[in-house]
């Protein structure tokens, strides 16, 4: 489910005021070029920020309290505590999709929210949470005028969604350690040779414990996982068509270009090709 890049407001009537609103909705990708920084915005009155973090990595800063914004993660955060998310320099690229949200409905369930689960939080693009969210961006990148009444409905629901999502599988920390910390590489080094030996040397495991936990708290295997992030990367690097598909390959940490390929098409169901061809939108538009 493609979503056009750009920032989008919906186009309701200013007097009404509703439980739940979509303030804004953005889809944007940050590079060493076209940096971003959250940190000029003034706004006239308190939202809340919905993220989430699609390829590439970012920071977020809130309340005195600092975190890396990798692929499969997500954030939601109020904007009356002290706060920045940006482009670090340690960053070649930041690709997320966005919402700023505002009535009281949602201002009341984000403190509760906050207090139980915190503010940054697993969210995997393929989640329902994410399609969710997708599908209420589209509304709003389409719809010349919205119907404030559904938009308002259908936003309260994006909420519920991420709190079934979060209470089901729990913030970072809620698992256990180790676990974690694989996480944590594979979304940063997925780029690398990585193999269930040297994570498990990492973290001080057996292979064959590391997997057997691993499968318990993730429902998955390691190699399924990895495979998982790196072709979610694909996806977005594919959109620049001044890449090959080799050199799609390589960045993801695929050294054998037909192998990416049978991957690629087993998991999205096109080739990498077919997949670029698909896509009506060309890179950065």
């Amino acid at each position: 489910m493609d979503i056009p890049k750009g920032l989008y407001f919906p186009m309701v009537s200013d007097s009404l005021t509703l439980p739940a609103e979509v303030e804004s909705c953005q889809s944007f990708t940050a590079n060493q070029d076209i940096g971003f920084d959250s940190q000029p915005w003034k706004r006239p009155h308190p939202v809340l920020v919905f993220q989430v973090t699609l390829s590439g990595e970012g920071q977020l800063n809130y309340a005195g309290k600092e975190w890396p914004q990798l692929p499969g993660q997500g954030f939601l955060i109020h904007t009356a505590k002290p706060h920045r998310y940006w482009l670090p320099a340690r960053s070649s690229a930041w690709c997320f999709i966005s919402f700023t949200f505002r009535g009281r409905a949602l201002l009341d369930w984000q403190e509760g929210f906050e207090l139980e689960h915190g503010c940054v939080f697993e969210l995997p693009e393929d989640s329902d949470c994410v399609q969710q969210m997708r599908r209420l961006y589209l509304r709003v990148s389409r719809e010349v005028m919205v119907d404030p009444y559904s938009l308002s409905a259908q936003t309260y629901q994006l909420a519920m969604h991420l709190q079934q999502h979060v209470q089901q599988k729990g913030r970072p920390g809620s698992t256990d350690v180790h676990v974690e910390q694989v996480l944590r590489i594979m979304r940063r080094d997925y780029r690398k040779a990585l193999s269930l030996e040297n994570l498990a040397q990492a973290c001080g495991l057996s292979s064959f414990y590391l997997s057997r936990l691993f499968k318990q708290h993730t429902g998955t295997t390691l190699r399924a996982y990895l495979e998982q992030i790196r072709i979610q990367q694909a996806k977005h690097l594919l959109l620049d068509r001044a890449k090959t598909v080799a050199e799609v390959a390589a960045c993801v940490g695929f050294s054998d270009q037909a192998y990416f390929a049978n991957v690629f098409r087993k998991r999205v169901g096109l080739s990498p090709s077919s997949y670029r061809d698909s896509v009506a939108l060309p890179w950065g538009d």
